[in-house]
């Protein structure tokens, strides 16, 4: 039995990350992190996802750092090699769709984010983009 689906509740880690792809793609990378309260303690899981096309210029356009947001999709496993020439990799949640949460009034009234220019850092090949 083969069964891939995630649905995750948490805040964002930092602000979004959105790129375009060298097709015009976009993407967008976002750091998440669960945080779990037991009597005397907290365990927190950091979780990296990644949106493509409209969620992802959605995502960025009305989440930063610190906000909630709920996220459903699948787990996928980035790999590369390294500057260095070693192998590495990560587990990611590849996000079909997400759901406002929180109170929608404090997105609202914050001032709009500094948000550099879409075609900061190197180009990405549309071979690099899992879909």
């Amino acid at each position: 039995m083969n069964y891939n689906r995630m649905i995750l509740g948490a805040r964002l880690t930092r602000d979004p990350e959105l790129r375009y792809s060298q097709g015009g793609t976009a993407f967008c990378n976002i750091g998440l992190a669960e945080t779990e309260k037991y009597k005397d303690q907290e365990d927190t899981l950091f979780i990296d996802a990644v949106a493509f096309g409209k969620t992802a210029e959605l995502i960025d356009e009305h989440f930063r750092k610190g906000d909630p947001i709920m996220i459903e999709g699948k787990l996928s496993l980035d790999q590369w090699e390294d500057n260095e020439g070693t192998r590495r990799s990560k587990i990611k949640l590849k996000i079909d769709q997400f759901k406002f949460v929180g109170n929608k009034g404090d997105r609202e009234q914050r001032p709009a984010a500094n948000r550099s220019s879409h075609d900061d850092g190197p180009p990405v090949d549309d071979d690099d983009i899992p879909f």
